[in-house]
Parts: structure tokens; sequence; C-alpha cells
């Protein structure tokens, strides 16, 4: 019994070894120290310029490399690439800056030289006022437009060129050959003045944020139109390409409002490159985080447009300052796939990188003294995005850690309650089908603010696959993995993936066990066994008839007198009488 508890111990080891370590490799240091490894042994040379830039934004590593390889000294060429590329000089530059040390006025020039008028967005201006008046309008060319305005809100118009009665009835179209016109207003009741955008043939309205304004009691007030612009790839609005400039732009301090409208009345049908990340950075819209959060696939990670990595990596580059659930389930997700090396996906410098810029604080130095700038939130600061900054009254401090796109803040944002935040209040006994926000300012200790429903807990069981360690994921079994197919998930169109065993094979385990079962068996039965072994060597050593003796036999000489020999008929062995008795009856029968 001893010895069995022993085989027993070694067999569960030899299970739970694999999990034990992989659950150890879960520190963000292990991804710093493998992207410096590898960069020590290999050289920046030899990594393409993805690589190098992710390299250069998470640990400062080859920004010397990255800055060898623009194009021209003005933007950057992907590689096989033949000309510069919006996403690519972006991306170069959010590293360059991210540094500190580079120069990168003239990549953002280039970027801002890439502008063109986007088309399909029509502008809209609305006058709202609480009962029946008249308006005047006048532009910059002196043209004058007269509006009149119902009980039911709808508009009646007359004179000017750049106004025209939305097809509605409530709203101002613009002429896309005024979008740079600025108007004046004024009713002869209280009014308010808005800006409009959407997109040609849609329903959905959006309001411009700038042009927001309070109501006017009965004067005047004035309004400006905007243009609405994209960044171009060739003669065509390049969307992805466009996202990455507006992002850097704005990191950098520049003027993005002209560029919102094309990107947001587009994110529908760009989908896949997580617009709602970029959006929510751009604008702190609460709906975009909440489309993004939504995205994220079985409380694990983002798969939209590249894969798991690449696409988690950017999604939460957008809430990197959040606390959410969503976030953490991330985190801990990347933690049970992180490889032996430190890195993700098999060693990838670029994801590995990406990963750490949008998850953990900057790891290299940002200060000409070259000591570790401090860690923003435990100097006492705040990491949030620098529109909630603005928006809390705080400075945005230089110097300081912060992960992703956030900036260090001196103040907190703005506490909000649960439902300012989108979401409704859970208590202890529900589930949240959706994700938590932590930061809701209204809730009680045993309670969770959940930006979805709250529902009555569901009792889930581990699925087969999970029963016998195994790992249900939606796409194909990574390259340390061999797909089960014995084992069944909950969801079946997933695959049950499983360690591959590495390092020498156990085999001999098996093969002992058989010995051990064999063994048992002879003691068990030995008497049979040789009683079976008696009769064998028995019949073995008797020489059968009509076959000459084996050579090495000398056979005994016998001198007999000699006989005439006859030949007698071959004679069938006597059945004994029990035999006989039963051969008897059994012709009888037949013969019945």
């Amino acid at each position: 019994m001893k010895k069995a508890g022993i085989l027993l111990s070694v067999l569960i080891l030899i299970f739970i070894l694999p999990f034990i370590s992989s659950l150890n490799q879960t520190s963000n240091a292990d991804a710093i120290a493998c992207i410096k490894d590898k960069v020590q042994e290999k050289g920046c040379s030899a990594f393409g310029l993805e690589s190098k830039i992710f390299a250069l934004l998470s640990t400062g590593q080859c920004e010397a490399d990255v800055l060898s390889v623009d194009s021209n000294d003005e933007c950057f060429v992907p590689v096989n690439g033949n000309s510069c590329e919006l996403k690519t000089t972006s991306q170069a530059v959010l590293a360059l800056d991210e540094g500190g040390s580079a120069d990168t006025k003239k990549y953002s020039d280039w970027i801002l030289a890439q502008n063109k008028t986007a088309t399909g967005i029509d502008w809209l201006l609305q006058i709202e006022t609480s009962e029946p008046a008249l308006c005047n309008l006048e532009d910059l060319n002196a043209d004058t437009y007269q509006v009149s305005i119902n009980q039911e809100k709808k508009l009646s118009l007359s004179g000017g060129n750049c106004l025209s009665l939305d097809s509605s009835g409530y709203w101002l179209k613009i002429d896309s050959q005024c979008q740079k016109q600025e108007f004046t207003v004024s009713c002869d009741k209280a009014f308010q003045v808005n800006l409009l955008f959407k997109k040609q043939l849609s329903s959905t309205i959006y309001v411009f944020d700038e042009s927001a304004k309070s109501e006017t009691a009965g004067g005047t007030d004035f309004i400006k139109a905007k243009e609405s612009l994209c960044f171009k790839k060739g003669n065509s609005c390049d969307y992805e390409g466009s996202l990455w400039a507006a992002l850097v732009l704005k990191k950098l301090g520049k003027d993005i409002s002209s560029y919102l409208p094309y990107l947001i009345v587009f994110e529908e049908d760009n989908e896949k490159f997580l617009p709602e990340s970029f959006l929510y950075f751009l604008t702190a819209e609460q709906d975009f985080k909440t489309e993004l959060l939504a995205k994220q696939i079985g409380d694990r990670y983002w798969d939209e447009a590249y894969d798991r990595y690449y696409d988690t990596a950017l999604a939460l580059m957008g809430v990197s300052s959040e606390q959410t659930d969503a976030k953490d389930n991330a985190i801990n997700w990347l933690a049970g796939v992180q490889g032996a090396d430190g890195c993700w996906d098999s060693g990838n410098v670029a994801k590995t990188g990406f990963l750490l810029y949008s998850l953990w604080p900057s790891s290299f130095s940002g200060t000409d003294d070259g000591e570790l700038p401090d860690n923003c939130e435990d100097s006492g600061n705040f990491c949030i995005s620098d529109i909630e900054c603005s928006e809390a009254g705080g400075d945005s401090l230089s110097g300081y850690n912060c992960p992703g796109l956030s900036v260090c803040c001196t103040n907190d944002k703005p506490s909000q309650t649960c439902s300012e935040l989108g979401g409704e209040v859970c208590d202890s006994s529900e589930d949240c089908d959706g994700f938590s926000e932590y930061g809701a300012s209204d809730l009680l200790s045993n309670e969770q603010c959940c930006v979805g429903t709250c529902e009555a807990p569901t009792i889930t069981t581990q699925s087969e696959c999970e029963q016998n360690f195994g790992n249900c994921r939606d796409t194909a079994c990574g390259s340390g993995e061999k797909e089960e197919l014995s084992y069944l998930c909950n969801d079946v169109s997933q695959y049950c993936c499983m360690q591959k065993t590495e390092g020498k094979s156990f085999w001999w385990l098996w093969v002992l066990g058989i010995l051990i079962i064999l063994t048992a068996l002879a003691i068990r039965f030995k008497d049979k066994l040789k009683d079976f072994y008696d009769k064998f060597t028995t019949k073995k050593s008797a020489p059968r008839p009509g076959m000459p003796p084996r050579m090495h036999e000398v056979p005994q000489r016998r001198i007999l007198p000699q006989q005439h020999h006859q030949q007698y008929p071959t004679r069938r062995p006597i059945p004994q009488k029990s035999e006989l008795d039963d051969v008897l009856k059994k012709l009888k029968e037949m013969g019945k």
C-alpha cells in the first residue's frame, strides 16, 4: 500500500506540474525581461519595425534603430511596404514621444499633411425653443434666412443659399460648400442653437459637443459650421490610419475635433479595428467604453481584427486607467497563457510590448538624469485620461508612470453614480450579466455597479474538458497544446486543448503497471499455469509421427529379427464407454 501511494503521488505531480508552472509565470516583470533578453541576444537590427516600435514603447529599447529607418526624415514605411503609412508612422511617433528624447514635430507635421475632406457626412443646425418662434440668420456672405418654428417644433425656411430644410423638417441642412461658414442667429423667443452631424441616409444624429450652447433669452448667438476631415491613403480616407493619427495628435495636444465626426459616423462600418477604444480616449463618452467592453470574448480577451493578443492590447489601451472586472479578467487570462520565457504568443516582441504598454506603467527611464520615473498613484496622484483630468480641474504631470494613454493628474476624476456610469446596482444575491464598474460613488459594501443587467445567480459546471485539466478555446489550440477529441466543452463549437507533455516520456510507468498486473495474475493462478506448462513441455518433447529425429539426437539402435512387413489399416481410437453411450443415444434420436 505504501508503494502504491508513492506511485499515485508521482502521477499526480506529473499532471499538475504544468499548471503550477503556468500560474507562477504571471509577472509583467517577466515580460519586460523577455523583451530585454531578446534584444540583448539578437540586437535591435534583427527585428522588424513593428517589434522595434513596441519594444521602445514598453521598455525603452531600440530608439536609435526606430529613428534610423524613417523615410526622407518625415515618416515610416512598414515592413514589406512601398510607401509611408499612417498607422506605422503614428505608432512610431507614440513610442518616440513616450521616450521623451526624440523630436517628433517633423513626423506629426507629415501626419497633419495627410488630411482631406471626408464625404458622406451631413451637417445640421438645430434651433430649439420652448414655444413657437421666429428667427433670423445671416452668414458671412451677408445672405439672410428667415426661420419659423411651430408648436410641433417643425421649421419653415426662406432665403439664402447655404441652408436648406432637412427632409424631417426639424433641422436646417448646411450645404457641403458652406461647411466653414459662420452663422449669426437671433430669435424673438428664448432659444438654443446646436451643430449636429450624421451619416448620410442614416437616422442616427450626433451633437457636436463644442457647439453645445446654453439657452439665449431672445438675443443673438453665433455658431460656426465645421469641416469633416479624415486622413488619407492615396485619394481615399484611411479609417484605421485616421484612428491612430487622431490618437497621436490628441496625445501631442493638437486639435482633432474636425476628425471626430468622420471617425464616429463610420464606426459601425469598421468595428473590426475596435474604434471604441480610440473614441473613448478621444471623447471620454461612456457609451464607447460600454460598447468596447461588451466585445470581450468569454471574459478573457478581444479578437476582432488581428489576433487575441494584439486586439486585447488595443482594447485595453483605451481603458488603461479604468478599474473594471473586464480588465482584471483579461489580466488573469494573460497570466494563464504567458510563455515560459515571459513573452506572449510564442515570444512575439511586438505583441508583448503592446500588452505591457496598455496594462502596466512604463518600465523605462523618462527623465534626463537616467532615474526611473515615480509611479503616479504611489505618489498620491491619479492615472486618468487627459479629458477627465481637465474636467477635474487638475494638472497633468510629467515624469510619472501611468499605463497606456492615461496621464498622471493631480486631481481624481469627478465621482459618478452607477446610473451616470450607465449601469444598475446589483446586490450580493445577484450576478452581473455584463461588466462591473468599480468607481461608482453610490454603492454599499455588498453592492456592485453592473453595466448590463442584474440576474439571479446561475450554477455553472465545469465542462468535461476542464474536469480533465484542459482548456476550452474558441480558436485552434496553441503551439504548446494539442486538441483532445475525447473530451467535450460546454460550448460544442470550442476546442478542448490539452498541454503537450514535454521532455522525457513516462511510457515506462504504463509498462511497469502492466508487469505488476501480470505478476499478480501469475501468483493467483500459479497452479493452473504449472499444469499448463507441464502439458506443453511434455507435448513438445514427444516427436511427431513421420518426422525424422533431430540431427543432434542420436537414436539408440535396436537389432530386430527380420519380419514380413504387412500393412494394417489405421485404426481409429476407441471412444470411452461414456462417450460411446452418448453417441449411440444421439443416433437413436436421429433415427426416430
